[in-house]
């Protein structure tokens, strides 16, 4: 346990000097900041979990505090798909060219994308990564960033079917922070109050990974 803290750690602090101007961006540039986080711990169709809703609601409240712009949270039975995606395709839009948008997600995952609350559910869903591709590429902002902490996240920059590589998603100015890897689950423990990834993620963005500040 102590080694899989360790990695994760490591592995978000060595990212975090690629995107010191993206968090500090409405601050430095005069541009806005505009964050949609959704956490689903109670699920409708599929079996629950604990920490998501902490997850979403920890982020929405720290980018609260640096002056994004706007800051949405979608909790359970609020993050259905179609609630979602609309929520995304509105504000996203909204933005302007030296502008940041920022999705972040916190729940169950699966090959092909995130299982939204009506996952499984007669007339449910879920949202696909292609579907955040599309809404992503039609954003004018030039900063984008998704983070997620769900299982089998990594498939967003691996799987074969999507026939977008990593330097595809560089070229579109997105940048992923994704908690696992393409056949790895995402980890919450019991005496946490959120899960491994977010954790740290939540540390280094209120600056524990601004080594030089």
């Amino acid at each position: 346990m102590k080694t899989l803290t360790k990695y994760i750690i490591l592995c978000i602090y060595l990212s975090f000097p690629l995107i010191g101007g993206f968090l500090y961006a409405s601050e430095s540039n005069q541009s806005s900041i505009y964050l949609i986080s959704v956490g689903i711990s109670d699920y409708k169709c599929i079996d629950a979990l604990r920490l998501p809703q902490y997850d979403a609601s920890a982020m929405a409240n720290l980018y609260s505090k640096k002056n994004a712009t706007k800051v949405y949270l979608l909790l359970n039975e609020k993050a259905t798909k179609s609630k979602v995606l609309k929520l995304m395709e509105t504000i996203f839009a909204q933005a302007k060219s030296n502008d940041m948008i920022l999705f972040y997600f916190s729940g169950h995952g699966f090959s092909e994308g995130f299982c939204m609350y009506d996952t499984d559910c007669p007339g449910g869903g879920y949202i696909t990564f292609n579907d955040l591709k599309k809404i992503y590429s039609k954003s004018k902002a030039k900063r984008k960033i998704i983070f997620a902490d769900a299982c089998f996240s990594g498939a967003f920059r691996t799987k074969p079917q999507n026939k977008q590589s990593v330097s595809a998603f560089k070229d579109k100015n997105i940048m992923l922070f994704l908690s696992s890897r393409t056949d790895e689950s995402s980890l919450e423990r019991s005496d946490m109050k959120n899960g491994y990834f977010t954790n740290f993620l939540l540390k280094a963005l209120a600056g524990e990974a601004d080594s030089n500040k």
